[in-house]
This record gives structure tokens, C-alpha cells and sequence, in this order.
């Protein structure tokens, strides 16, 4: 299973837990991937199988702006998600 691991980091770099990370296929109709940061804004989430986008947002923060996926991308050690 290929995952997509990263953080949630505010404005200021600090952690955003609870965040709620969504993986969207590009066509909008397979399902969608959800995953939550943890306390250190830590999340994990399956990749799937096709292109897509990865998008997060949290109570008290805009969403982030969406990161488009192509399938033969591979998930870099640890990719950080901005909400401000």
C-alpha cells in the first residue's frame, strides 16, 4: 500500500492536529481517501490508484491548497500541508 505521510502545519510551522486530509480522484467519481493528523500533526493516508489531488483543512484554518497527484508520483519522505 503506497502512503502519502506528512504534516499539518500552521502559518507559523507549528503542528495542526485533527486536520482532516482528503484525497480526491481527478475524475470525481471514485471514492474519496480521509485520513486525521495526530496530535503532531502527523497523518498518513492511502495513495490509491489513479491521479488526484491531496487537500486538508481544520476548524479555525482556510483549506489548504489542493496538491495535484499523478499516479506514477512517488510520496516524498514527509510532505507538509500549510493551513493558514
Amino acid at each position: 500500500v503506497r502512503e502519502w505521510r506528512g504534516r499539518t502545519l500552521d502559518e507559523d510551522g507549528a503542528a495542526v492536529p485533527g486536520a482532516t486530509l482528503v484525497i480526491r480522484s481527478a475524475d470525481g467519481r471514485k471514492s474519496e481517501r480521509r485520513g486525521t493528523s495526530d496530535a503532531e500533526g502527523r497523518f498518513a493516508i492511502e495513495r490509491g490508484t489513479g491521479d488526484g489531488a491531496l487537500g486538508a483543512f481544520a476548524r479555525g484554518h482556510e483549506p489548504s491548497a489542493a496538491r495535484k497527484l499523478a499516479l506514477q508520483d512517488e510520496p516524498g519522505p514527509d510532505e507538509e500541508i500549510r493551513l493558514v
